[in-house]
């Protein structure tokens, strides 16, 4: 799934669902708010999310997650653990 923040300035995907993230926090301190949330609940995952700038970030809480990301000024970052 995925989701847009209500103001249009952030992108959010993250599996197993969807989870709505923080206004008013710093993009990875709303994301790892998010997980420790659902690590609370006795879940795991994680979350991909892209600001209206261009700002990547990816956060998990499991063994590992499937990533990628590339940008103007990032070169291409693949990974699943670490």
């Amino acid at each position: 799934r995925r989701v847009f923040h209500p103001r249009g300035r952030c992108r959010i995907g993250g599996q197993p669902g969807t989870y709505w993230v923080r206004t008013g926090q710093a993009l990875v301190e709303a994301l790892d708010s998010v997980l420790d949330d659902v690590a609370g609940l006795g879940g795991d995952g994680g979350i991909i999310a892209v600001t209206a700038a261009g700002e990547t970030a990816m956060r998990y809480n499991s063994e590992g997650m499937k990533r990628a990301s590339i940008g103007n000024d990032a070169p291409l970052e693949v990974a699943t653990f670490g």
